[in-house]
């Protein structure tokens, strides 16, 4: 997805007004590695491929979106497998019928 930004960014945000285009890219020079951080800690819903194909296609480099992509997913799965560690064996009692 961020090859396809970097190489298609142009046409994947043509319908969007340059205005809002500018917005978006100072945005993510602000905050794009935060921004890719929370998408990737999200749940299977969140629309992380929009985030990268954004990274790609407004220039951020691939070394901070390998850096953001790596700590949201430790982040993850680090909570839910603290969580199952900690609370699992109170969890299933609870479903028991």
């Amino acid at each position: 997805m961020y090859n396809l930004g970097r190489k298609g960014g142009d046409m994947a945000f043509k319908h969007i007004t340059l205005e809002k285009r500018i917005r978006i890219r100072n945005q993510i020079d602000r905050y794009g590695a935060l921004a890719i951080v929370a998408a990737v800690m999200g749940p299977p819903p969140c629309p992380t491929k929009v985030f990268i194909l954004s990274a790609g296609a407004f220039g951020m480099r691939f070394s901070i979106l390998f850096v953001s992509v790596l700590m949201g997913r430790l982040l993850r799965y680090g909570i839910g497998g603290y969580l199952a560690i900690t609370y699992g064996p109170s969890a299933l009692n609870l479903f028991q019928l």
